[in-house]
């Protein structure tokens, strides 16, 4: 075509602020203003040192910005056209463009036709904007039917034949030299999922990303984004086709395979915008490694060197001689990051606030640094600062007031959503986003009549505002509406099967319907979209415990529990049902461990704190009792008088238990004690019972820390809960469970009395059995002593 031979023809380097904006215009002229305006205002938020960065030659958005200039009678056109447009009379412009372009063929000679796509006829310009309006005609035409979200575009089958048969010329003429600077740019690698493409051989940028729409909307969204991807590996300046790609990514895998695709795609802020769009849509945090730096001396040192002589800001233009220098700086640097001098380690970094960094006063990386702080840190107080402060900015950009209006609904602002809902009202009452915070401030007052009338008008104006759907569907909820709620959570699901909330949504009114089986698949999906988030589990294993599958109920609970913070308020009532499972299916060691998760979660409350210890101090004492070999009996069992009885002799008492412990006539008074083993023992025997001892010992440690706490949650003091005939907690107050009945005070009372009591006897049984071990090691060596002399 005409911009091909253009850039054969000499054409340099550009700086980024050049393609941004001849990307601008080419947007323009096609009729895609929003990406326009979008390209617009990031060009006027860029910093200098952005702007002034160069794009090579070689690269494919040097080529793709080659537009042929537009004279006579095509410019006429295109300047009608893009009237129409704007005013919304996309069948007239396309009629008017169609004979245009009979025109354009009649007039051209056969040298023309046969190479149509190495002239400037037909102007590529005229002939986006003709299929383009085509197809916005067909969206004017399913947007004004009864029902919008069944209907389909009725000119998409025509538009798909007459882009595969434009496609598919350009295609054959990209053989010729004209086409040669584009097919020397290579394509990505192929990839597993996506495919990866030639982008020169798919033909014009601009038609590839309308035929890529035509095909998602057709539901073929794997041939879809093969052209999306075509489509900006030629002009990654496309926003529309980034954010057209982004709908079509559904799971984290594909990111890393798209990320290849387009790591070596010019200029590099904009495959790093889209990276962080998808990754925010997917609800994965948009987190970057920033690759090793200079020190701030040294950056300073090159950027001195690589300044232009002249006092100008842009550096020179690239010299076989300079080339041979940078390559020569590179690797000093390369050295340097080996031996670790002026260089930094890489670190992770929020991807929306390093390209605020360049890019400081864009309110499209604001809104989204503040979804950022909203819907992945769950930091409500953050995400309010960031959303006042973007709407202080520019309080008649409407884009992102939806989600501010949530964030100052969930903290329960009622004035400060009341002054938004007026600001947003008196701009454009007509608008879905002011009728949606309307309708959110509604719901806030408790008047979910008129909120429900608010979100309606919020659809209806905007029949792809996926965030009104969903609130719909909750308001009819209030109202009692359940089949109006289910409807407007379909909506919902079919926007953006990506959103759990619509899946969620569904899943619980189908369990407050009782439908169980219903709901669990609504559920499940939710997990496979956001397998991290414990409420998804946890609503799973309700359904579940609802039909009886119990284990496979208690294992979501448990995955569930490994994704809750300990500081969560729903984090004890999950390990609180935990421990009850376990300990109803008498399997002690599982349910101390979640028992003793209930006892030290920050949330925890009183009634949690004295379910747990008992069990807990009870299964320590059981551990010690069972490693010491002593029977289990009942709390007032005394293992010393059992032993005594049993060697024939009175128990040692406390002061003269170590001078009993052995006698003259090689009595042993604990005749079935690990003491007993010990001494008759060699010594890998004996290393195993000293472990034993180590052992029941860590548990009485363990089991008078938890009494401890048991105590000061009764109220009691640690030093009283040890002695015996502890006084009852009227004579201690009632610090700590200030709410408890005086009955439930006292059963638990005497349960911290029977363990405290217990646990002294088992202390004193290991100091015992210590004693005697130590007690006849030392009569043994004296002995010895005594023969020798």
């Amino acid at each position: 075509m005409h911009r091909q031979e253009s850039v054969g023809g000499g054409q340099g380097s550009l700086t980024t602020a050049e393609v941004l904006d001849r990307a601008m215009d080419q947007c323009m002229q096609r009729g895609l203003f929003d990406t326009a305006a979008w390209l617009g205002q990031l060009a006027l938020n860029a910093t200098d040192g952005v702007l002034h960065e160069r794009i090579a030659a070689t690269s494919p958005v040097v080529a793709a910005l080659q537009d042929p200039p537009l004279t006579g009678r095509a410019h006429r056109h295109l300047v009608v056209a893009l009237s129409l447009m704007q005013k919304g009379e996309y069948l007239r412009c396309h009629y008017e463009l169609d004979s245009a372009l009979k025109e354009f063929a009649a007039e051209a000679t056969p040298e023309e036709r046969s190479e149509s796509c190495a002239t400037e006829f037909p102007p590529p310009q005229l002939q986006f904007l003709c299929l383009y309006s085509l197809y916005m005609g067909g969206e004017c035409v399913k947007c004004t039917s009864s029902n919008p979200r069944k209907s389909t575009n009725p000119h998409l089958r025509t538009l798909r034949g007459r882009l595969l048969a434009v496609l598919e010329q350009q295609r054959r003429s990209s053989s010729t030299p004209a086409a040669s600077v584009r097919s020397s740019v290579k394509p990505a690698p192929r990839s597993s999922t996506l495919m990866g493409v030639g982008a020169a051989a798919y033909g014009d940028p601009f038609l590839c990303w309308l035929h890529g729409v035509v095909l998602r909307e057709l539901g073929m969204k794997q041939e879809s984004a093969t052209y999306f991807l075509a489509a900006l590996c030629n002009h990654p300046m496309l926003w529309c086709a980034w954010e057209d790609l982004c709908t079509l990514v559904s799971r984290e895998n594909q990111i890393e395979e798209i990320e290849a695709m387009i790591a070596a795609l010019e200029p590099r802020f904009m495959p790093e915008i889209f990276l962080a769009t998808v990754k925010a849509a997917l609800n994965v945090a948009p987190v970057s490694l920033a690759p090793s730096s200079l020190s701030s001396a040294a950056a300073a040192a090159m950027v001195q060197r690589s300044t232009s002589p002249h006092g100008g800001s842009l550096p020179p233009q690239p010299t076989p001689a300079r080339e041979s220098q940078q390559q020569h700086q590179q690797q000093q640097q390369q050295q340097q990051q080996r031996r670790g001098e002026g260089y930094v380690s890489p670190r992770l970094v929020n991807s929306w606030e390093a390209l605020l960094e360049r890019f400081p006063g864009s309110l499209f990386l604001l809104s989204n640094l503040a979804g950022y702080y909203y819907n992945v840190k769950k930091d409500l107080e953050k995400a309010q600062s960031l959303y006042k402060r973007l709407h202080e900015m520019n309080p008649y950009r409407l884009e992102s007031v939806d989600d501010y209006s949530i964030v100052l609904f969930l903290r329960g602002d009622r004035i400060g959503l009341s002054s938004l809902a007026q600001q947003v009202y008196q701009i454009d009452p007509f608008r879905a986003e002011s009728n949606y915070v309307v309708g959110n401030y509604y719901v806030l007052m408790g008047a979910h009549d008129r909120g429900v009338l608010h979100f309606r008008r919020a659809v209806a104006a905007d029949p792809t505002f996926l965030a009104a759907w969903t609130l719909l569907g909750h308001a009819y909820l209030e109202t009692k509406n359940s089949a109006a709620a289910v409807e407007a959570y379909r909506a919902a699901v079919e926007l953006d099967p990506r959103d759990y909330r619509g899946w969620y949504n569904l899943g619980q009114i189908y369990e407050l319907l009782q439908f169980y089986h219903h709901a669990l698949y609504y559920y499940w999906h939710t997990t496979t979209l956001r397998p991290t988030d414990p409420r998804m589990w946890s609503a799973v294993a309700n359904c579940l415990d609802r039909e009886g599958r119990k284990e496979e109920a208690v294992l979501c609970l448990e995955r569930a529990e490994a994704y809750e913070s300990s500081s969560s308020d729903y984090y004890p009532p999950l390990v609180h049902r935990l421990g009850s499972h376990y300990l109803e299916t008498r399997q002690p060691d599982r349910a101390v461990v979640y028992l003793e998760k209930l006892a030290l979660s920050e949330a925890r409350r009183l009634d949690d704190v004295l379910f747990a210890l008992p069990h807990v101090s009870s299964y320590y004492l059981k551990q010690a009792r069972q490693l010491l070999n002593i029977p289990s009996r009942s709390p007032s069992y005394d293992p010393a008088p059992h032993y005594a009885a049993r060697a024939g002799r009175p128990p040692p008492t406390a002061a003269g238990g170590a001078a009993s412990a052995g006698s003259g006539d090689g009595f042993v008074v604990y005749g079935c004690s690990l003491a007993d083993q010990w001494l008759a023992a060699d010594a890998a025997v004996r290393r195993h019972i000293e472990a034993r001892w180590e052992q029941a010992a860590l548990c009485l440690t363990k089991t008078e820390k938890h009494l401890g706490s048991f105590a000061a949650a009764l109220g009691i003091p640690v030093s009283a809960a040890a002695e015996p005939g502890m006084p009852g907690p009227a004579e201690y107050g009632d610090a700590g469970g200030g709410v408890m009945p005086e009955e439930g005070a006292s059963q638990h009372t005497m349960q911290l009395d029977c363990l405290c009591r217990e646990l002294n006897k088992v202390r004193q049984y290991l100091a015992s059995q210590q004693e005697q071990v130590e007690a006849a090691v030392r009569m043994r060596g004296g002995g010895r002593e005594g023969g020798s002399a």
